[in-house]
C-alpha cells in the first residue's frame, strides 16, 4: 500500500492525475482492507486523491474526498496545521469549479488565514485570480481589489515576471484598475502585459 501511495504522489507531482487517482485509490483500499485507516497518512493520501480527482474533472467526488480528509486532518493535527490549509485550498478550488463561488471564497480566506499564502502554488494563484474575477464581474470592486493584487505577485514569484502565465493576472488587475478609474495605474499594467506577450508568445499570437 505504501509503495502504491508514494507512486500516486509522484504521479500527482508530475501532473499525471489519472494515474495518481488509480494508485491512491488502490493504496487507500488496501489500507482499509488491512484494517488501517484514520491516521495522518490516510488523511494526506485522501487530500492528494481529492486534488487529483478534481484535475480529472471528478468534482463531486473530489469535494466528498477532501471534505472527509479535512475533517480527519483537523481531528489529528488541529485547525492550524499546514495540511489543513492545503486541503481547504483544494476544497475551495473544487467548489469554485462547481459554481459555488461564495462558499469557495469563504474556504479560500480560511486557507489564507491558516498560512496558505506563505506557501503559494500555481493552483492557489489561479484560485485567488478566479475569485477576484468573479468579484469584478459582479462590480464588487473593493472586494475584488483584495484578491486581484495577489495572484500577479504569486505568479511572478513562482515563475518570474517574464513568464506568460502571469498575463491573465496582470490583465485582470488592469481591468479592475480601469473600472475603479485608476487609469494611471492601469495603463502601465496593460503595456507590460503586451510587452511580455510579444516577447514570450510572439507578435502573431492571439494574446498579443
Amino acid at each position: 500500500a505504501e509503495a502504491l501511495g508514494l507512486l500516486g504522489l509522484v504521479f500527482s507531482d508530475q501532473a499525471r492525475p489519472a494515474e495518481a487517482v488509480e494508485r491512491l485509490d488502490a493504496a487507500l483500499a488496501m489500507r482499509r482492507a488491512n484494517g488501517v485507516a484514520g491516521d495522518s497518512l490516510d488523511a494526506a493520501w485522501m487530500s492528494e486523491l481529492g486534488w487529483a480527482a478534481r484535475d480529472v474533472g471528478e468534482h463531486d467526488r473530489a469535494n466528498a474526498i477532501m471534505t472527509e480528509a479535512l475533517e480527519l486532518q483537523r481531528e489529528l493535527h488541529g485547525p492550524d496545521h499546514p495540511a489543513v490549509a492545503k486541503t481547504l485550498l483544494g476544497l475551495a478550488a473544487t467548489m469554485h469549479d462547481q459554481g459555488s463561488f461564495d462558499e469557495a471564497e469563504v474556504l479560500l480566506l480560511d486557507a489564507i488565514d491558516r498560512g496558505a499564502a506563505d506557501r503559494p502554488t500555481p493552483s492557489m494563484a489561479s484560485l485567488v485570480l478566479n475569485v477576484g474575477m468573479v468579484r469584478r464581474l459582479r462590480e464588487q470592486y473593493s472586494e475584488a481589489d483584495r484578491f486581484l493584487a495577489h495572484p500577479l505577485g504569486f505568479h511572478e514569484y513562482l515563475l518570474g515576471a517574464q513568464h506568460p502565465a502571469p498575463l491573465d493576472a496582470r490583465e485582470e488587475y488592469a481591468a479592475l484598475l480601469a473600472a475603479l478609474g485608476r487609469f494611471a495605474e492601469a495603463r502601465p499594467a496593460i503595456a507590460t502585459s503586451h510587452e511580455v506577450a510579444i516577447s514570450t508568445l510572439g507578435e502573431d499570437h492571439g494574446r498579443t
